[in-house]
């Protein structure tokens, strides 16, 4: 998933520590 989709399901935490 790409940072936006991560932050769209309210996952910015997970793309954090995916990136």
């Amino acid at each position: 998933a790409t940072k936006w989709e991560a932050m769209d399901a309210g996952g910015f935490q997970l793309y954090i520590l995916d990136k």
